[in-house]
C-alpha cells in the first residue's frame, strides 16, 4: 500500500494505474476500481475510469467527506492483477500545500522546497496521526453536544406530553360523567395519551386491554373531534369552578 497522501476537501483526485504481465510489458485488462470511503461503505468508479493507453489507467475522484479514503484497482482477463493504495481528505484550509502558502509571506524558498521541509516535518513530528487525533475528539464532542441536546429536547417532550395527558385526563372523566364519550373509546384515548410521554421518555408503549368489541379507528376519530371542540371551548372561556360547600 503506497504512502498516505492528504488533500484538502473538494479537490479532485487523480488515481492512476498501471498493469504489467510476467514478462513486465504493460498490458490490458477488464479493470475495476472500488473506493472506500469513510463512512465505510464502497464506492464503484469503475465506471468512471479512462483508459489511458496499454496497460495504463486513470480515475478523477472529487471526494464529499473529510477521512481516509483506500480504493483497490482489479484487473481480470488477459491480465489478474491488483493494486491498492489510500489517500486522506482533511478540511480546506489543512493541507501542506496551503501551509506553504500561508508562510509564503515570511519563509522564502520555491513552493516545491517549502512542500518538502513541511513533509519532512509532518512526517518526524507525527502531524497527520495529531490531526486524527484531533478530529477524532472533535467528533467525540459533537456527539456528546448532539446526545445532550436530544435528551434536553426528549425532556421538554416529556414534560408537554406530562401535561397534555392531565388535561386529558381530566377532559375525559368529564366527558365520561357526562356521557358523551363511552369507556371503550375513553380507555383507547387514554391509552393514546399515556403513550405520548411514554414515547417522549424513551419508554415502550405498554398493550392497554378493554373488554368488549373497540373500533379503534372510530374511537381514534371520535377523539379527534372531541379534543378539537375542547380545545375551541378551552380558548374561549376558562373551565367553571367548583361551587365552594
Amino acid at each position: 500500500m503506497s504512502d498516505i497522501t492528504s488533500y484538502p476537501k473538494g479537490a479532485p483526485v487523480k488515481l492512476s494505474t498501471t498493469f504489467k504481465d510476467a514478462t513486465g510489458a504493460l498490458t490490458d485488462g477488464t479493470v475495476t476500481l472500488t473506493i472506500r470511503i469513510p463512512a465505510g461503505t464502497s464506492d464503484d468508479q469503475s465506471d468512471n475510469v479512462t483508459h489511458d493507453s496499454t496497460g495504463t489507467y486513470h480515475c478523477d475522484y472529487t471526494p464529499a467527506t473529510v477521512g481516509e479514503y483506500y480504493f483497490r484497482w482489479v484487473s481480470s482477463g488477459a491480465i489478474t492483477a491488483a493494486n491498492e493504495g489510500q489517500f486522506q481528505v482533511m478540511g480546506p484550509m489543512r493541507s501542506l500545500r496551503a501551509l506553504a502558502k500561508h508562510l509564503s509571506a515570511t519563509w522564502g524558498g520555491t513552493e516545491a522546497a517549502k512542500l518538502m521541509t513541511l513533509g519532512a516535518w509532518s512526517s518526524a513530528h507525527g502531524w497527520q496521526e495529531r490531526v486524527k487525533a484531533y478530529d477524532a475528539e472533535r467528533a467525540e464532542e459533537r456527539a456528546r453536544r448532539r446526545e445532550a441536546e436530544r435528551e434536553a429536547m426528549d425532556d421538554r417532550q416529556a414534560r408537554a406530553a406530562r401535561r397534555v395527558f392531565s388535561r386529558m385526563s381530566k377532559r375525559l372523566r368529564e366527558l365520561a360523567d357526562a356521557g358523551d364519550i363511552g369507556g371503550q373509546a375513553a380507555a383507547v384515548a387514554w391509552k393514546h395519551a399515556a403513550d405520548i410521554e411514554r414515547t417522549a421518555r424513551g419508554a415502550p408503549t405498554q398493550q392497554v386491554e378493554v373488554s368488549g368489541k373497540v373500533d379503534v379507528s372510530d374511537a381514534r376519530d371520535l377523539l379527534a373531534a372531541r379534543l378539537a371542540a375542547l380545545a375551541e371551548r378551552s380558548a374561549a372561556a376558562p373551565t367553571p369552578r367548583e361551587p365552594d360547600a
